[in-house]
């Protein structure tokens, strides 16, 4: 019915339209998706009309406003199914408009279904009226023509896969279809002139039943029931949708339609869905693989999950393809199943509660059922067909009677001494990874159709839990290993570094050593020979070899120190005026001139103020180093602060010699200079600090231009 029909969505929710579509454009029939641009659906409607249109409640209005056309008649019959979430959005007004309700969320096969079904009713319907008006206009028929008329109104009648009645004025039933007479388990004879009181729950009658037919009767308008139950005393479990509609023959005689639409297995369908949402969510954020275990067992086995007496998870192992037991909830025997159900009946455990006892008794779960569980190992060899099928089929089945079975089914029930079990298969990609096997070993229940439907649904999502748990367990696992490496390699590189801070350190206090050492047996030969010019010339280099060797180890410790900072709230145009105050001589001497920005602003940010004007200090120096070397008689070093974002920004300018390309490449690296008597230690220190405060250090030079340095220091 469904193929090559025309169906219309208006619905605004992205992803319900795409759900509906997908589903529907499989049928091979043609689906259009309404235009929200357009604000009249009569003209978008009128030369594309559509067998049936699917909306949601935020569109119904719109989709409704086609029952106040003009023509009303053209529309009369198009059906109109509406998708709700929940049944409290369906008002009387909207109910008693539209063909059906779906609500979400929604499968494939109801979709399908209901679809098919308001084809049907539309067709059915279109054909009644025609018929009716042929009826009307053909007052003349044969007798055997009215004969067969009737029969194929009978057959559509009973074609609708809906239980029909209708009744005249006085209550009476006169005309029933097969299904009402197929889902009463009676006959048509029995059925027909009996008054409505008869048939239905005197209670439903007189509470609902008979109000609305009333109303329905005296306003002459469409009523609906939905969610209704014990409507019969044989069916009382049963839910029913109900809809009592209104007519009036040619010959003005009033009756009125009952529709009733059985939804009991729909609604099953929501009550497991919203159960098996409820476990999931109690393994949405645990990542503890044994723990997820422990939960999807026990939410197969409390009685506010699933409800079966024991429950055992095995997994296959990727390496050697062996399935293996892992984890066992529910009583090792009788007594402690009596004793186990003796304590819940006082304490009424929830679903929580059960999954906190993890934490408390971990140690013992894992424990209990320890022997059963080394019996529920198996080689790769062993699986058979029997167990096969449950994969194939992707559905939990019931197995019975197994002791004499050599297959492995037959083996799982002489392991757990049990006649009757399910075996539920676990699936991640298509991929088998593991299965459940629950049993009602201690209770005697008798597992039933319910069960097998609400633990295969359960077991479709807990797959996919232990799938991601096991994708966590091997990140993590690689995490710990890439630490591991990191925390090697670091130590390496630190290695590394000492190894080579040493050989420089040994390489620079080498030389002023050698220096000094021969220097001074020249003073011992000086003083026999009683050459004292000469001795003061010696003295003096031994000195100033002295000093470079302070120097170095001054600049060793400064290096050593330089990531220790003891922060407090400065002012940083302060620290820079503090470093110019003490290079004031050098820069007269040199006639440099300092230009600070007219803009600058006054920010203060926390930082070490000794170590910050170390660093400018050092920076300073090596501006009036490059501006001396470049000769030009007057140098100028340009000072900017200012803020960007959450950052302070200090930049200092020079027109100094600058720094060739392979010079800044190498600019931090330590005991690099290419000053005569310079240590190589100062920008190395420089970085340090910065890096300290959480700062970035930049160098940009031109070549006979000048440098520019722009550091960034974050104000908190």
């Amino acid at each position: 019915m469904i193929q090559n029909s025309k169906i219309l969505l208006c619905i605004k929710g992205l992803k319900e339209r795409e759900q509906l579509f997908e589903i529907l454009i499989d049928t091979n029939c043609n689906v259009i998706i309404f235009d929200y641009s357009i604000d009249n659906i009569i003209d978008y409607l009128k030369d594309n009309l559509p067998d049936l249109i699917i909306a949601d409640l935020p569109s119904i209005n719109l989709v409704l406003s086609l029952k106040k056309n003009e023509n009303p008649a053209k529309y009369r019959h198009l059906p109109i199914l509406l998708l709700i979430e929940k049944i409290e959005d369906l008002s009387q007004n909207i109910a008693e408009k539209i063909s059906e309700f779906i609500l979400a969320p929604f499968s494939e096969k109801e979709i399908i279904f209901r679809v098919n079904n308001a084809l049907k009713m539309k067709k059915c319907y279109e054909l009644l009226e025609s018929d009716v008006m042929n009826l009307e206009n053909k007052t003349k028929l044969k007798e055997s023509e009215l004969l067969k008329l009737k029969e194929y109104n009978k057959f559509l009648i009973d074609a609708i896969p809906m239980s029909i009645l209708v009744i005249d004025s006085e209550m009476r039933i006169k005309f029933v279809n097969e299904k009402f007479v197929k889902i009463r388990n009676t006959k048509i004879d029995y059925v027909i002139n009996k008054y409505l009181n008869e048939i239905f729950n005197f209670d439903f009658y007189n509470s609902r039943l008979k109000i609305e037919v009333n109303k329905a009767m005296y306003s002459k308008e469409t009523r609906v029931l939905t969610n209704v139950s014990g409507v019969f005393y044989d069916l009382s479990e049963n839910i029913f949708d109900m809809t009592i509609i209104p007519i009036t023959l040619s010959t003005a005689e009033e009756i009125l339609m009952i529709v009733f639409d059985d939804i009991t297995h729909k609604k099953k369908s929501e009550f497991y869905n919203s159960i098996v949402q409820e476990l999931l969510s109690y393994i949405q954020d645990v990542i503890d693989l044994d723990k997820i275990l422990f939960i999807i067992l026990t939410c197969v086995t409390a009685g506010a999950g699933i409800g079966f007496s024991r429950a055992f998870l095995l997994l296959f192992d990727e390496g050697s393809g062996k399935l293996e037991g892992k984890f066992c909830v529910g009583p090792e025997n009788q007594d402690d199943a009596n004793r186990i159900w003796s304590e819940l009946s006082q304490t009424h455990k929830t679903l929580r509660d059960y999954i906190n006892d993890y934490d408390k008794h971990s140690l013992e779960l894992k424990k209990k059922h320890k022997k059963i569980l080394e019996k529920l190992i198996f080689e790769k060899s062993e699986i058979d067909e029997s167990l096969k099928l449950c994969f194939r089929e992707k559905r939990a089945l019931r197995f019975e009677n197994n002791f004499e079975d050599s297959t492995f089914i037959g083996k799982i029930g002489r392991i757990l001494e049990v006649g009757e079990f399910v075996v539920a298969p676990l699936i991640s990609d298509n991929k088998p990874i593991g299965i459940i096997i629950a049993d009602n070993k201690y209770s005697y229940k008798k597992i039933d159709k319910d069960n097998l439907i609400m633990l295969t649904m359960y077991a479709t999502h807990a797959a996919q839990s232990i799938a991601i748990a096991n994708a966590n367990a091997t990140l993590l696992s690689k995490g710990n290993e890439l630490l591991k490496t990191k925390e090697q390699l670091q130590i390496s590189e630190r290695l590394a570094s000492i190894g080579k801070l040493a050989a420089n350190i040994s390489h620079e206090i080498r030389n002023p050593l050698t220096t000094i050492g021969g220097y001074a047996n020249r003073i011992l030969k000086y003083l026999k020979q009683g050459n004292i010019y000469s001795i003061q010339t010696a003295a003096s280099i031994i000195s100033k070899e002295t000093e470079r060797l302070e120097e170095l180890l001054s600049n060793i410790m400064d290096f050593s120190r330089s990531g220790i900072i003891k922060k407090s709230l400065c002012s940083i145009k302060d620290v820079i005026e503090n470093s110019l105050l003490l290079l004031q001589e050098s820069l007269r001497e040199n006639n440099i001139l300092i230009h600070y920005d007219e803009n600058n602003g006054d920010v203060e940010l926390m930082c070490d103020p000794q170590k910050m004007k170390q660093v400018f200090i050092n920076i300073l120096k090596n501006s009036i180093d490059a501006i001396k070397s470049r000769k030009l008689g007057a140098g100028v070093i340009k000072i900017y602060i200012y803020c960007e974002i959450e950052y302070c920004v200090v930049k200092i300018e020079d027109n100094g010699c600058g720094i060739s390309k392979e010079d800044l490449e190498n600019i931090y690296s330590l005991f690099f200079t290419t000053k005569e008597f310079g240590t190589g230690l100062g920008m190395a220190i420089i970085k340090n600090i910065i890096d300290a405060h959480k700062g970035t250090i930049e160098y940009t030079s031109i070549v006979n231009e000048g440098t520019t340095v722009r550091i960034k220091l974050p104000i908190i």
